[in-house]
């Protein structure tokens, strides 16, 4: 008899450890299964979140036109677009002369200096806060001055450069003997204002005259423009003056401002040239 109860005791143990071997199993498969669910999951949600997030559309753009001598520069943000010049003739390579031209327009040996030759040079538009500024995307700057002569100072080297914000504002200021560049720019100017008035606060600000102001009229070949002509303080003495163009877009709350002068051009290869003057192009968007 002890035999026996002694081999069914050995038989129930061994039931009881292949039971507790399929129950630690059973649970480190279901700990692992659960962890890999969440972790799956997770990723989901993950992937679900990044997909919620839209690239945000630049605010403006420059579209390369493939037909015609023209781009198109588009402010999404404010809803406005322009045509300008793909490229035009301007300073574009730094070279050395020993000649200059006299008073009479001839040619006669001078000391040597540098200076810029002409060519095509690709335009661009840069954007300083409420101006937009159409440029040359290079130009040729003069260095180191060592004297003068009948056309003006003498300048020792040069080297081509891009045209920058920064490199408009210091020209602004009078860099001439310390350096020089020369090239051609034109800006719109466009201001938000939510009324007459507002308009011509704005105004006061782009002519720099604070006791001056705008009177507008209807334009007769835009139903939503007024044009503006700006009358200046007559207290202050002032020589001079600009062609300018001035509208207000009452429908737009904007103001646009533009100085005409000598227009942007082309030269083709037989010396001739063409003009072009991007206030034409100017419109609001829908």
């Amino acid at each position: 008899m002890p035999k026996k109860i002694q081999r069914q005791t050995g038989s129930a143990h061994i039931v009881i450890i292949i039971i507790l071997i399929i129950a630690i199993v059973g649970a480190l498969g279901f700990v692992a299964w659960n962890n890999f669910f969440k972790s799956s999951k997770s990723n989901t949600n993950d992937s679900n979140s990044v997909s919620k997030v839209q690239p945000q559309k630049a605010k403006s753009e420059i579209l390369r036109l493939s037909d015609g001598d023209m781009n198109k520069y588009v402010n999404y943000e404010n809803k406005f677009e322009f045509l300008f010049p793909k490229e035009i003739f301007a300073p574009n390579k730094c070279e050395a002369f020993n000649t200059r031209n006299d008073t009479y327009g001839n040619k006669v040996p001078s000391e040597l200096y540098y200076g810029a030759s002409d060519g095509a040079v690709p335009m661009t538009v840069l954007e300083n806060v409420d101006e937009y500024i159409i440029a040359p995307t290079r130009t040729v700057v003069q260095l180191s001055p060592k004297g003068s002569n009948e056309q003006g100072y003498i300048y020792t080297s040069c080297e081509v450069q891009p045209v920058t914000l920064d490199l408009i504002k210091d020209f602004n200021k009078d860099t001439y003997g310390v350096k020089n560049a020369a090239f051609d720019q034109k800006s719109f100017i466009v201001k938000d204002a939510s009324s007459e008035s507002k308009a011509s606060d704005a105004t006061r600000i782009i002519f720099n005259d604070t006791k001056g102001k705008a009177v507008w009229t209807q334009d007769p070949n835009e139903k939503d423009r007024l044009v503006g002509v700006f009358q200046y303080d007559t207290t202050v003495e002032r020589s001079g003056g600009i062609a300018y163009k001035l509208w207000y877009y009452p429908v737009q709350n904007k103001v646009v401002f533009f100085a005409l002068g000598q227009s942007l051009f082309f030269q083709y290869p037989d010396g001739s040239n063409q003009y072009y003057n991007p206030v034409d192009s100017f419109v609001f968007t829908k």
